[in-house]
């Protein structure tokens, strides 16, 4: 199926293609040149394939480890990234982390009566505790069963004292006031 994955850390052309950071590019047991930013749908990846000198692009079905790689790459970026900013909270903010060892909850909206599959969802973001104190995996959840739309994608977010805080009096605020629906 696939040879090597290499994830592009810079933005860079090869073969006249660009490929932004967090692209991915392979070639496959058969030679063809393949490049992919990721996006899938349903178990498909939209992969560009070198053919006769020309890019041309669809829907090839697999590819899990391409998608894992890229995956991998963004979330140690991400942690990276929080990381370095809980230092420099800490360092050049003066200001202090805020270190919980339990899930922190935060109301974006209500939910109302029909929070379930009905079209009044309830949406929150989660701080998960991760790997470093002050840091946090980040996801946001939604009451609808059937798809995550209107949701984020995770990422790794450090969370100062004063952050936390006013997070904590807009979630309080929201709830106070109830359902909008």
């Amino acid at each position: 199926m696939t040879t090597t994955i290499k994830i592009h850390e810079t933005m860079e052309t090869i073969e006249g293609f660009t490929f932004q950071e967090g692209f991915a590019s392979w070639t496959n047991v058969d030679g063809t040149k393949c490049a992919t930013s990721g996006r899938n749908q349903e178990g498909y990846l939209f992969v560009y394939h070198l053919i006769a000198g020309k890019w041309a692009g669809d829907w090839w079905l697999g590819y899990d480890k391409v998608c894992e790689a890229i995956k991998t790459y963004l979330s140690t970026k991400s942690i990276d990234l929080a990381i370095a900013k809980a230092e420099r909270i800490c360092l050049e903010l003066d200001d202090d982390l805020f270190i919980s060892s339990e899930e922190i909850k935060f109301t974006n909206v209500v939910a109302g009566k029909k929070c379930c599959n009905g079209g009044e969802y309830g949406f929150y973001t989660i701080y998960t505790p991760a790997i470093f104190p002050g840091v946090y995996k980040v996801r946001t959840e939604t009451t609808c069963d059937i798809s995550r739309c209107g949701t984020d994608p995770e990422c790794f977010e450090a969370l100062s004292t004063s952050k936390y805080k006013m997070l904590r009096k807009e979630s309080d605020r929201i709830e106070a006031e109830g359902s909008k629906y």
